[in-house]
C-alpha cells in the first residue's frame, strides 16, 4: 500500500499518493503475488508495426485464482524472434518466468478502487494505451473494468495511468 505517505518521519505527505498511483512502477514482482490469470492484450509483427496499431483499446478478461485484495494491474510482454533467424529466440518478462532487466510494470489502483476478490470472480474491461502527446517516450493508459462475482457486478472502475 501507499499508507507510508501518511507519516514520513512525522510529516504528512498523503497528497503525494495520487501522483504515486498514477505512475506505473517498473519492478520484479514475485509470482506468488499474482492473483489472476494472464491475458494477452495484443500481438504485433515488429516488421509491420505502426503507431496506429498501438493506439487502440483492447478488451481483457482475468479470472481470479486466489482470494485477496485486487490492488494493481501487472503488465509484461513476451517476445519471439523467428523470421530470418538461424535459431529462434524467445523470452517472457512475466512474473512467472526468470527475471529479465525489463521486469514488469505495476499499475497501482487508487485506494478507493481496491476490492477484495474471491476465487472464480472475473475482472473484465478494456485498456487504451497511447504515446503521451508532450513526452513521446511516455505512455498514457486508461483502463476501465468491472469485477464480476456470480454474474453480478460488484465494482466498476476507470483509472488513468502513465508509464515514464
Amino acid at each position: 500500500g501507499l499508507d507510508f505517505w501518511d507519516d514520513m518521519y512525522g510529516f504528512d505527505f498523503s497528497h503525494l499518493k495520487d501522483m504515486a498511483v498514477e505512475d506505473g512502477r517498473v519492478e520484479n514482482v514475485d509470482s506468488s503475488r499474482v492473483i489472476t490469470s494472464k491475458c494477452m492484450l495484443d500481438e504485433y509483427d515488429i516488421m509491420t508495426l505502426s503507431n496506429e496499431d498501438l493506439e487502440k483499446r483492447r478488451d481483457f478478461s482475468l479470472e481470479v485464482l486466489s482470494n485477496s485484495d485486487f490492488a494493481a494491474f501487472l503488465l509484461s510482454f513476451d517476445v519471439e524472434f523467428s523470421a530470418n533467424c538461424q535459431t529462434d529466440v524467445s523470452f517472457s518478462t512475466g512474473a512467472e518466468t526468470e527475471e529479465t532487466h525489463w521486469k514488469q510494470t505495476v499499475l497501482l489502483l487508487d485506494s478507493h478502487f481496491v476490492v477484495n476478490v474471491k476465487v472464480g470472480d472475473e475482472i473484465i474491461g478494456n485498456i487504451g494505451i497511447k504515446s503521451n502527446e508532450v513526452k513521446s517516450r511516455e505512455l498514457d493508459i486508461c483502463a476501465s473494468w468491472e469485477v464480476v462475482r456470480e454474474s453480478k457486478v460488484i465494482s466498476t472502475c476507470k483509472q488513468k495511468f502513465r508509464i515514464k
